[in-house]
């Protein structure tokens, strides 16, 4: 709400302190969208200051004492607040990118599967399929799998058949793993993935080829 105070923590000794006070996204300085991005404020302690304006779609929470900004629905690439002395027109105006999480990446286990050909042996070592977000550091934030599908070629059977898991486990597909050899091939399909808000996505179907 515009002009409406967020104190309780956050303070300014004077117009001259206000203008040299820092304030910034504890990650990376940027805001992720579907994340809470705490804000830090780097400033003196005396003189309560308010939030004068935000950009239209950011949501601001103060809990504790703590600054948060939500951008989940700023469709803009930039946000910005904007702050005052109380009883003073000095107002500063602070901008930070916005961003999305980045797509994440799956891992049979430890291993880098996706367009590569890989040892069974390897794979069978393997406990969990993992989700992860390469290259992003955001602390608490991260993805798992809550089930998967394996299509595969039985050579018993002399057919196709697909197995369902609920979980991110391995297990269940080692059985099938243990027919197959150098040279054949099977597929992840219907990868669900929870993602940093509670979302549910579908991560691409694809292919692993053992050697």
């Amino acid at each position: 709400m515009l002009n409406k105070i967020i104190t309780s923590g956050f303070f300014f000794i004077s117009a001259s302190v206000f203008a040299q006070a820092n304030i910034g996204a504890e990650q990376n300085n940027t805001l992720y969208r579907g994340l809470p991005n705490p804000i830090s404020v780097a400033c003196g302690n005396k003189d309560s200051f308010f939030l004068k304006e935000k950009s239209a779609a950011l949501e601001v929470k103060n809990d504790n004492g703590k600054l948060y900004l939500n951008c989940l629905n700023v469709k803009e690439d930039t946000a910005f607040i904007v702050f005052g002395l109380q009883n003073s027109t000095l107002q500063r105006k602070f901008v930070f990118p916005v961003a999305d999480v980045p797509e994440p990446v799956i891992r049979f286990g430890a291993i880098d599967v996706i367009n590569r050909e890989v040892s069974r042996d390897a794979l069978m070592l393997q406990t969990l399929l993992v989700a992860i977000l390469e290259n992003f550091t955001y602390d608490g934030v991260k993805c798992s799998v809550t089930g998967y599908q394996m299509r595969y070629f039985d050579p018993v059977y002399q057919d196709f058949k697909t197995l369902e898991v609920k979980g991110a486990s391995l297990s269940p597909i080692k059985p099938a793993l243990a027919k197959l050899k150098a040279g054949d091939r099977f597929e992840l399909k219907n990868i669900q993935i929870m993602t940093p808000g509670n979302k549910i996505i579908t991560h691409p179907d694809f292919l692993i080829t053992l050697n």
